[in-house]
């Protein structure tokens, strides 16, 4: 993969990442501001330790390259009164708000990186980190309507995450088999548990399983006995329904 398509990868992160944050805050800032990918102009290193806060975003996809979101503890603190609707928000409120937004736009870019990679994505919990050597490379920007102040947040997309997004070779079309008509039976599982005899004879009504699966993971598709793909539940017309989020690639489904 060339120099070009990395930037690319990382560009395209970055707008999904800022499509991610517009969302989030569409369903819990009072007023939701505007949230544009901007560009970023790097603070000296100086600003970026003294009155800067940073975030590390990771996900399965390549865990030792996390997505790195700053932004001026001022800023912080903006989004937190943006949000909980208060002035004078204790720190440790817009701490916790902060965590939150992150991992909510974290949870919809895991969605999208799973359809990039062809595999199931899941987001881990955001933690406090430090600025990147190099620099961040994006910036979102959000503009609040009436009024003339602007939050930045400066957003660093490692290579490694880059390239593992990058959207698989497209395959090239085949004529329609015979076997297309052949019915399968679909399964969705949401977990797996196994138990003893005994636990099972104590089941009733009220009863909770455990099924070893967090709420993030999404569940699995399984055509025939084989995961094809991965999805998340949601209701359509009043009937529970998955939506895929990642196809399993030849060697995985076989």
């Amino acid at each position: 993969m060339s120099m070009v398509d990395i930037d690319r990868g990382c560009t395209a992160i970055a707008r999904e990442f800022t499509r991610a944050w517009e969302t989030v805050l569409a369903t819990m800032a009072p007023v939701p501001p505007k949230v544009e990918l901007g560009s970023a102009t790097d603070p000296n290193p100086g600003e970026m330790r003294e009155g800067w806060s940073w975030w590390s975003l990771s996900f399965n996809l390549v865990p030792a390259a996390p997505i790195l979101i700053g932004a001026a503890v001022s800023s912080w603190r903006a989004l937190g009164r943006l949000v909980l609707g208060e002035d004078d928000s204790p720190d440790d409120n817009v701490e916790a708000v902060s965590k939150d937004l992150i991992n909510q736009c974290g949870s919809i870019l895991a969605q999208w990186f799973s359809g990039q990679s062809g595999r199931p994505v899941v987001c881990k919990d955001a933690a406090p980190a430090g600025p990147r050597a190099n620099g961040p490379q994006s910036a979102i920007d959000f503009k609040f309507p009436g009024a003339e102040g602007e939050i930045k947040l400066l957003v660093s997309v490692p290579e490694g995450l880059a390239r593992e997004a990058a959207p698989p070779p497209r395959a090239s079309a085949e004529p329609v088999s015979p076997l297309a008509s052949i019915v399968l039976p679909v399964e969705v599982i949401l977990g797996r548990v196994t138990l003893e005899l005994a636990d099972v004879l104590k089941l009733n009504v009220g009863s909770v399983l455990d099924l070893k699966r967090h709420v993030a993971e999404p569940a699995e598709v399984v055509v025939n006995g084989q995961v094809v793909a991965w999805g998340h539940i949601v209701v359509c017309a009043g009937n529970y329904s998955v939506k895929i989020t990642a196809k399993a690639k030849a060697r995985e489904a076989a």
